[in-house]
């Protein structure tokens, strides 16, 4: 009887641990290649694979440095050489919002699983909010020129200014230069699907001219 009432046990304070714990929010690096940092409460510092990230962090890159973030096992963000962005967080990955500020350079998101009804996900430029439920998109800040670019490559986004919103779908891109939305047709950018394998490779063939590293599940 001792042995059963164990076992109930055991197996109940399971069920509370895994009941408690979803939802549960971890923003993790999964992969640094090349120049990269991390900046925390204005400190920057090493930045390395399996570190937590804490909210309002930033992510830094240089020259031929890349930063692939995992967030609650199905959010996937990549930092572009030369960027800078800052992941703010609150609430849990059921309630809760998730936001990526860029404040330059490139970053492509990958969300797996449609988001649940009372969680968002942005991307924030100073002059664009880009906002979504489940998809593919890479965006591009320009310092210089007060540039957005948002690339959808599966999936719809919500791309919001100071003074309009447009809905880009797959295979479009947005310009935004100050408050102004151009949307168009993408034709700088493509897919190469292998029969043989379960991987879709992200190709850009006007910029880098090179197939990079990117799985799409």
């Amino acid at each position: 009887i001792i042995g059963i009432i164990l076992v109930v046990a055991i197996v109940i304070v399971g069920i509370i641990l895994v009941v408690g714990n979803k939802g549960h929010r971890v923003i993790k690096v999964d992969n640094v290649t090349g120049e990269a940092s991390l900046e925390r409460k204005a400190n920057e510092q090493e930045i390395y694979e399996n570190i937590n990230l804490q909210s309002k962090d930033a992510v830094i890159t240089g020259q031929d440095g890349q930063v692939e973030l995992l967030i609650d096992s199905d959010k996937h963000v990549l930092a572009r050489e030369n960027t800078k962005f800052k992941v703010v967080s609150s609430g849990n990955e059921n309630k809760g919002k998730l936001k990526i500020e860029l404040l330059y350079g490139t970053s492509l998101v990958e969300i797996e699983n449609k988001l649940p009804k009372d969680a968002t996900f942005e991307v924030e430029t100073p002059n664009a909010t880009i906002g979504v439920r489940g998809t593919v998109f890479e965006t591009s800040y320009d310092e210089k020129e007060n540039k957005t670019v948002v690339v959808v490559t599966s999936g719809v986004v919500e791309v919001t200014t100071d003074t309009e919103t447009v809905m880009v779908e797959e295979g479009q891109k947005a310009i935004v230069v100050d408050d102004a939305v151009e949307v168009g047709e993408n034709n700088n950018f493509t897919f190469i699907n292998d029969p043989d394998i379960e991987d879709t490779y992200y190709v850009e063939k006007i910029i880098y001219q090179t197939v990079l590293r990117y799985k799409l599940l």
